[in-house]
């Protein structure tokens, strides 16, 4: 299944969500980002590329081989894209969850709680997702031992204040109406809509 990512993402439904539970930021992978990360898989295609080229063209004909090789590069390609489709950021009124898919048989996910995060931070990155401002977050956990990496995303602080704030709001107020949270919408996009 394929989910797309919006910045009024309310009615988004995801695998495992429960009924009382309000999707408030769903944002996929970045694509470089998915890229950088997915290297191997890039660097395997071009080498089985280059393989099924060489043995296409001693035993077939030059033609064959280059068809034989588009094929396989184009394959790769839909399966990058089907996977990065598949990785997303999800934060609802309960948790975040962090889902991943790496392969067609090899999906993992990283769920925490909301009361259970206790530091939210953001970094830049290197030089080039500095120029198009992707920046990454960092959450830990309470007990520190571990923590998720949402890379490679705009409104880094914005988003940073808003799980922070929510994680306050919803410890001081646990029976609080989950319908009245609303959703995150980035400031610029809030100024340029008048919400």
């Amino acid at each position: 299944m394929t989910y797309t990512s919006t910045t009024q993402s309310a009615d988004k439904v995801f695998p495992g969500q429960a009924k009382n539970e309000k999707v408030l930021i769903f944002k996929k992978e970045n694509g470089l980002s998915y890229l950088s990360a997915n290297s191997r898989f890039i660097v395997t295609i071009l080498i089985v590329s280059t393989i099924t080229f060489a043995i296409s063209y001693l035993y077939l004909n030059i033609y064959l081989a280059l068809l034989l090789t588009v094929l396989i590069v184009l394959l790769g390609i839909i399966l990058l894209f089907y996977f990065r489709n598949n990785s997303f950021f999800i934060l609802t009124n309960k948790r975040l969850i962090k889902f991943i898919k790496n392969s067609l048989f090899a999906e993992h996910s990283k769920e925490l709680k909301i009361d259970q995060i206790n530091e939210l931070t953001f970094t830049k990155i290197w030089l080039f997702p500095k120029l198009l401002n992707y920046w990454n977050i960092k959450i830990i956990w309470k007990d520190k031992e571990a923590a998720i990496w949402v890379r490679w995303i705009t409104y880094p602080d914005e988003i940073v204040q808003y799980i922070s704030r929510l994680r306050d709001f919803l410890i001081e107020n646990p029976d609080f109406d989950y319908q009245e949270i609303t959703p995150f919408i980035p400031r610029k996009i809030r100024k340029s809509k008048k919400i």
